[in-house]
């Protein structure tokens, strides 16, 4: 095993996603590569201004939350990425990076209409994705 993908976005099923995946790197001699991603505002033509300012405050945020992840992950070095666009769709692209072995996301498991209504994107990343997903609840 070569790379190992993390999807991060700082929540408690992330956190626990980067530790089992930090804990397998560790034991397969793989790297970590931590994305986020941010998906772009959808906002009407008259507030184009305002919403590529709301994604460049998202984008800082996510290259700090992955910043910060790294310092705590082992082993290192640690890759970080942002990503722009769907999250399951961009996720599933990122994992056809050569050396992409395994993707790992967290899950905060929903059930019933939350789950249909909202989705999940680890869900949605396992029908999409060609590599295999280790999904953590």
């Amino acid at each position: 095993m070569r790379t190992i993908l993390v999807a991060f976005d700082g929540s408690p099923p992330a956190r626990r996603a980067l530790r089992l995946a930090s804990e397998i790197a560790h034991a397969m001699g793989a790297r970590l590569n931590l994305v986020h991603v941010v998906t772009p505002a959808k906002v009407p033509p008259d507030m184009q201004t305002a919403s590529a300012e709301l994604d460049r405050e998202n984008r800082k945020y996510g290259e700090q939350l992955l910043r910060d992840a790294a310092r705590k992950a082992r082993p290192e070095p640690v890759k970080t990425t942002v990503l722009v666009g769907a999250a399951a769709e961009t996720l599933a692209e990122a994992a056809l990076a050569p050396g992409v072995d395994l993707v790992v996301i967290g899950s905060n498991a929903r059930r019933g209409v939350s789950r249909l209504l909202l989705g999940s994107v680890s869900g949605k990343l396992v029908h999409l994705c060609e590599k295999p997903v280790l999904i953590v609840r």
